[in-house]
């Protein structure tokens, strides 16, 4: 009995992961966004990222060469900033291919920020 606990524990933990100190935000997040289940909780967030960065890499790919250190400081800076003052993580508003426009984040509370990419 005892080896079948810890063979169902091994498996269940490949299954965990480790949010720290983080859970109240997180059960927050979910609460005010309407989901029931953590797990859809965590797929939506996920998508959300991937679309953003999936459609930035692959529209932008020559931005990519063009970026300073400098530049990916401030938006480091810029994302910082509003984690510290609210719970949700923003979008990527990308601008039309080719439009020399500056990114913009916004989150669900419509806090918005933009960056240009350039040092």
């Amino acid at each position: 009995r005892r080896q079948k606990r810890r063979e169902l524990d091994a498996r269940r933990s490949k299954c965990r992961i480790r949010i720290g100190g983080h859970l109240e935000r997180w059960c927050r997040l979910k609460e005010q966004l309407g989901f029931a289940l953590h797990s859809q909780l965590a797929q939506f967030l996920l998508d959300r990222s991937l679309e953003g960065l999936r459609t930035y890499f692959f529209v932008f790919p020559a931005e990519l060469e063009r970026l300073q250190p400098a530049a990916l400081q401030h938006l480091v800076v810029l994302s910082h900033g509003h984690s510290q003052e609210c719970g949700f993580v923003p979008d990527i508003q990308l601008p039309a291919p080719g439009s020399a426009a500056p990114l913009v984040w916004e989150c669900v509370a419509g806090h918005r920020f933009s960056w240009g990419g350039s040092g």
